[in-house]
């Protein structure tokens, strides 16, 4: 999966879906007398949305849920649904650490 770097400085942020695979609990019922007669689960893909914080430096990566990464950007609670605050704490994180990438190439 290819995906583009939201966020782009010392800490770059990568959003991206990803398929996983859910059980869904099922349960037929008796159209007579509306009792149910057999229960079960079914497995059907679902579509997540996956955010992922890279340090361009030394290439380690965090899901947005991680202790270490919450340490980092100073809050102790983050929610993963809300990106617009990830993106804020990111942006100012990257406004103190700067970085600067140079080509290796001459």
């Amino acid at each position: 999966v290819y995906a583009g770097l939201t966020v782009v400085g010392a800490l770059s942020l990568a959003v991206y879906e990803s398929e996983v695979i859910v059980d869904i609990p099922m349960t037929a019922f008796n159209p007579y007398n509306g009792l149910p007669i057999y229960s079960g689960t079914v497995q059907r893909e679902k579509n997540i949305q996956k955010i992922v914080v890279l340090n361009m430096e030394t290439g380690k990566k965090w899901e947005t849920d991680n202790a270490e990464l919450m340490d980092l950007l100073q809050t102790d609670l983050l929610q993963i649904d809300d990106l617009e605050e990830i993106i804020n704490r990111i942006s100012d994180y990257n406004q103190i650490n700067k970085i600067n990438i140079k080509n290796t190439e001459d």
